[in-house]
C-alpha cells in the first residue's frame, strides 16, 4: 500500500476498484479476469456395476452460457484413482467443450469420489460426482 496523495489519482484509483469489487471479476495478483457463467450437462454419474481393477473414460460436457471466456483454472480429483484432461485454453461463450476423467477402480464395493472444477464463475468452484460399485468380476 502506497499514499495518493494527487485527488484526481486517488478518485480514478477509487473508482477502479469499487468498478473491479461489484461481483463482475476475479482480481488476482497477476490479472483481473470477468466472470461467466457454465451448464454442464450432468454434474454426476452413477456406475451401477464395474469391474475390479479396470479403468473407465468418461466426460463431462459443458457450456460456456455466460458472455465473457471461460478459463478453467485447475481441475482437482478427490483421489489418486481419478485423473483428469481439460482445455487449458478460454472457452469462448456459446461453445462447448469436455473434462475427461479416467476412473481406474482399484477397491471393492460402494465408492462415491469427487471433481472440483475451478473457473471464472461466479460460484468459482463446481463439484463433479462419480459414484457406484466395483465388483469383483
Amino acid at each position: 500500500w502506497f499514499p495518493l496523495y494527487n485527488i484526481k489519482l486517488w478518485e480514478l484509483y477509487k473508482n477502479t476498484i469499487s468498478e473491479l469489487d461489484n461481483g463482475k471479476y476475479i482480481i488476482t495478483s497477476e490479472s483481473i479476469i470477468p466472470l461467466t457463467s457454465i451448464q454442464f450437462e450432468q454434474d454426476s454419474i452413477y456406475f451401477d456395476n464395474l469391474s475390479f481393477n479396470q479403468k473407465k473414460i468418461l466426460n463431462f460436457n459443458f457450456k460456456n452460457t455466460g458472455q465473457k471466456p471461460l478459463i478453467i483454472k485447475e481441475v482437482i480429483p478427490s483421489c489418486g484413482c481419478i485423473s483428469v484432461k481439460w482445455p487449458k485454453h478460454p472457452i469462448l461463450p456459446k461453445e462447448s467443450s469436455k473434462i475427461q476423467i479416467t476412473f481406474e477402480t482399484n477397491s471393492l464395493g460402494k465408492f462415491n469420489k469427487s471433481i472440483e472444477v475451478i473457473c471464472n464463475t461466479t460460484q468459482e468452484i463446481h463439484t463433479l460426482k462419480l459414484s457406484g460399485y466395483i465388483n469383483n468380476k
